[in-house]
């Protein structure tokens, strides 16, 4: 693209390069620099008529890395996003950090299909980005919104800049991760007397004077959101965790149902599926993706994740309940599980049925070292098993509905925007199976 589209280059880079226009942190452009450009590049691209779009990128969690890890981890963070942000764009556009874990990205002469385009690209960069802070290797995602001077109702800077924050708003409510621009955003998430949302997004102080609002559910749902981003980072750290997860919550949500538990209870089940594994964030890849059995040690290190998970959860008042399974969802029937050493009816019962939901959905999904196991093998070992490693009463339950859980073949699973095919047994239901072969968990 020619420079020429730029910010009046020479005077402009001239103002650029003092420090009153940078952030000393990230060396991009300040909040204060970013503000004069866009009215000025409005402005040029009206008068000239250019195309010009704008890009908001804000990293989700980002509270949560500096809670678990550190405000240092923090600062890393930001410098490492900073660094690909200016790193895969061009030099006519202009970068800069709007604030707080929030970027902008100005592109003169850019048409919306082109920077949607490249705020994906950027998007894959970063959420596949490996980010380290001592023993912990972790990874992060984004959001992430776009606007363009040719969109309806752009008859301003502002407005473009407030197109964008209303579709990266969006993108927050959605679950995070991804591209939006206004076409993808409904009216009603856009429109600021929408119900249940902040007036502004772009308004911190109004965003707290709406949260204060919440109840302690809606406040809930809001952390699971944060969560789910994380559970979705698994997926990039192994390929396998986040699909198990989404498996699991679903498993153990269904059993929990057949037990006519209280709805509320129900849920609590299926959240604790969802979030039971995100301690393996802080697990080798070496270890996830081993093809093979796994030495004592490298074991070792996999029993740890329970705990982990506690600690990237434990600030979440909200999900006390759910801790409490997740906590626990490695104890076994007869003592010898981990990390307690719990026993039969001392292990919560919301753990006893995520245990048998979670050993499922191993035995019967491809693994790094192993192909999935017939459904006839996995029953065959929860039979087994039962009274030691499960509570007998649940296996029973589960095995007798387990025909109709798996019935309806195949389940979409909406945070990770991808639809998963269920196990099937291989033999008509009432005719004899082949014998069972030992599953290895």
């Amino acid at each position: 693209m020619p420079k020429e589209t730029s910010l009046e280059p020479e005077k402009a880079n001239k103002e650029m390069d003092t420090p009153s226009v940078i952030d000393e942190q990230t060396s991009l452009y300040n909040h204060r620099f970013l503000m004069d450009a866009i009215s000025l590049e409005f402005a040029k691209s009206q008068r000239q008529g250019l195309a010009l779009s704008l890009i908001l990128l804000d990293i989700d969690d980002f509270k949560t890395i500096t809670n678990d890890l550190g405000p240092a981890a923090g600062d890393k963070v930001l410098v490492e996003v900073a660094k690909i942000i200016k790193n895969s764009t061009r030099d006519v556009d202009i970068v800069g950090r709007c604030g707080g874990e929030k970027f902008c990205v100005l592109l003169p002469n850019t048409h919306l299909k082109r920077a949607t385009a490249g705020a994906e690209r950027v998007r894959n960069l970063i959420i596949s980005r490996l980010f380290k802070e001592g023993q912990v290797s972790f990874n992060i995602t984004v959001s992430l919104g776009v606007s363009c001077i040719s969109e309806a109702d752009t008859a301003s800077a502002r407005d473009l800049l407030e197109h964008a924050d209303m579709s990266l708003y969006a993108d927050k409510q959605r679950g995070r991760n991804r591209v939006l621009y206004k076409k993808d955003t409904p009216e009603e998430t856009l429109s600021p007397t929408a119900p249940s949302t902040p007036t502004s997004p772009t308004s911190s102080r109004m965003q707290d004077a709406s949260v204060m609002q919440y109840g302690a559910k809606t406040l809930s749902a809001l952390y699971i959101q944060s969560i789910r981003a994380l559970v979705n980072a698994l997926e990039l750290k192994d390929g396998y965790t986040a699909t198990h997860s989404y498996m699991v919550s679903h498993y153990s949500a269904a059993l929990a149902t057949k037990l006519g538990l209280a709805q509320d209870l129900v849920e609590v089940i299926r959240t604790a599926g969802l979030l039971h594994d995100v301690g393996k964030v802080g697990v080798p890849d070496g270890v996830l993706k081993k093809n093979g059995p796994l030495s004592d040690e490298e074991f070792t290190v996999v029993k740890t994740h329970p705990v982990l998970s506690i600690k990237v959860l434990n600030d979440m008042v909200f999900l006390r309940k759910e801790l409490e399974i997740v906590r626990y969802h490695q104890e076994k029937y007869d003592g010898t599980g981990y990390p307690y050493a719990l026993k039969g009816d001392n292990i919560p019962l919301g753990a006893r049925i995520l245990a048998i939901g979670d050993t499922f959905e191993a035995m019967t999904a491809n693994r790094p070292y192993r192909k999935a196991l017939p459904v006839e093998t996995a029953v065959a070992e929860l039979k087994k098993c039962a009274g030691t490693q499960f509570d007998p009463k649940l296996v029973k339950v589960f095995l007798d509905s387990l025909p109709e859980i798996l019935s309806t073949r195949q389940i979409y699973l909406e945070g990770l925007r991808k639809t998963v095919a269920l196990p099937q047994f291989s033999t008509a239901e009432g005719q004899a199976s082949p014998p069972p072969v030992p599953a290895t968990n």
